[in-house]
């Protein structure tokens, strides 16, 4: 059974001193969560970790811009909101295609209308098929945004409306 935190914190998510496991093949304490020092008093942040009876098996960050701040790729032609980022979703390789990363874009989905924010970006590599098919196949599409003309990236955005409130 697969059960989410939200860690708010920025201290929570500091690296652990004991016996850093791998993400990604990368030691944990090499990991970084850099944006999120970079932009915490400029806007909202979240990390939304899933754990089971293993441990924690999947980690997903989203950022909230604040006054036009922009943590992500300007969109073309498109005037300047405060928009809901998501960045750093991973999940280890043994629960993959198993909902660990749906679900972890559910709760942050939850958080983007929690901050009554109507659209949540991500960027992708588009040659990575089993990460462009799964944003696809959660309702994010291609934007045209300011990337680099040599990268392999691509802005995906989700509108995501808030709930009508009926009193």
């Amino acid at each position: 059974m697969i059960k989410l935190l939200l860690i708010t914190s920025a201290v929570a998510m500091a690296p652990r001193a004991s016996r850093p496991k791998k993400i990604r093949g990368v030691r944990e304490d090499r990991w970084s969560f850099d944006v999120l020092t970079k932009w915490k008093k400029e806007g909202e942040h979240a990390q939304i970790v899933a754990t089971d009876a293993r441990g924690e098996v999947g980690w997903f960050e989203v950022l909230r811009s604040r006054g036009g701040n922009v943590l992500h790729a300007p969109l073309k032609d498109e005037p300047v909101v405060e928009r809901a980022f998501g960045t750093n979703v991973m999940t280890e390789p043994e629960v993959r295609r198993k909902g660990v990363a749906t679900a972890l874009f559910h709760r942050a989905e939850e958080i983007v209308r929690e901050w009554d924010l109507q659209e949540f970006l991500l960027t992708c590599v588009k040659h990575h098929e089993p990460s462009y098919n799964l944003y696809r196949k959660l309702g994010f599409e291609e934007v045209d945004a300011e990337i680099a003309k040599d990268s392999d990236s691509v802005m995906m955005r989700k509108f995501v409306p808030t709930p009508t409130r009926t009193d």
